[in-house]
């Protein structure tokens, strides 16, 4: 007898099966933002715009290797693996369903051999289900963590290229700058000292002191700056409460409709706006840094 009309107890499948089916579904769809062999238009059209900065493109110039580059290789990167993770996944779920739908109830044997199968199907459907939000959670904020990386070096690049900047740093003695074997050595060491000072502020104190000490404005339209700072605060609260909405959340966020206690919805819309907002205040951070500092060869 097929599962359509085998009793209630061996129903069971059917609701691993809309499971698992709502899960293949989903995963298609973020599958969709990964994919290797298409990459997204704006990050195409964001290598092309950052890779004119440097050459003519009809010229055979090697395009130097810069903070925004390897934040698109990256990203790539981060892409394909997400690709790979999801298609292995689907894969697996597609199975599972194929597997269910050829069952049938024959006998009592087979009954219960279906409502044992079926009680491990909602479970492993359970489990699909957190594994899925917790793989959005950890490409989410890996994204992230990529961006912080490129504010990081591209900070590196402005002070390696106008070290007069540093003079607003803190007050240093004779001893401490003796203590190194070179000018280059003491520099090299202002310089990583103040970038892992910046690291472990907010980003919006981060953007604040840029403003202050270099007058860059990282962010000069506020609607990206809301994008890039809501990234970073849900990215902090996945690393730091296991994406558990807290009080700290709520009070930076009182407009997000969330509970406390409750887990941040990541979504596969919540990565693609992310991702594209940094990609494209990546290429305009490192355009407007690259005319203001002189970096990366620039006469500008």
């Amino acid at each position: 007898m097929p599962l359509g009309g085998a009793p209630r107890s061996a129903v069971a499948p059917r609701l691993a099966l809309w499971r698992l089916s709502r899960s293949v579904r989903e995963l298609k769809g973020i599958r969709r933002e990964g994919r290797t062999r298409e990459p997204p238009s704006y990050a195409v059209e964001a290598r092309n715009t950052i890779v004119t900065m440097f050459v003519d493109p009809r010229s055979s110039i090697t395009t130097p290797d810069t903070p925004a580059l390897r934040f698109l290789n990256r990203g790539q990167h981060l892409q394909r693996l997400q690709d790979h993770v999801l298609t292995n996944m689907v894969n697996l779920v597609q199975r599972e369903r194929d597997e269910f739908v050829k069952l049938e109830v024959t006998d009592s044997a087979s009954a219960r051999n279906v409502a044992a199968r079926a009680m491990s199907a909602v479970a492993t459907g359970t489990e699909r289900v957190t594994d899925v939000q917790l793989m959005l959670q950890l490409f989410f904020c890996r994204h992230v963590d990529n961006f912080q990386t490129f504010l990081e070096e591209t900070l590196r690049a402005i002070y390696i290229a106008q070290p007069g900047l540093l003079k607003r740093a803190e007050q240093t003695t004779v001893a401490q700058v003796l203590a190194h074997s070179s000018m280059e050595a003491y520099i090299e060491e202002l310089i990583e000292t103040k970038i892992h000072k910046l690291a472990y502020k907010s980003l919006r104190d981060f953007v604040t002191i840029l403003r202050d000490d270099i007058k860059f404005d990282l962010f000069p339209d506020r609607k990206t700056l809301d994008v890039v700072e809501l990234a970073f605060d849900i990215r902090n609260l996945v690393t730091h409460n296991y994406g558990i909405v807290n009080k700290i959340f709520l009070s930076k966020r009182p407009d997000a409709k969330l509970k406390l206690g409750a887990p941040y919805p990541v979504d596969p819309e919540n990565i693609t706006t992310a991702v594209k907002t940094l990609v494209a205040a990546s290429g305009d951070i490192e355009k407007r840094a690259r005319g203001k500092f002189k970096l990366y060869g620039s006469g500008a």
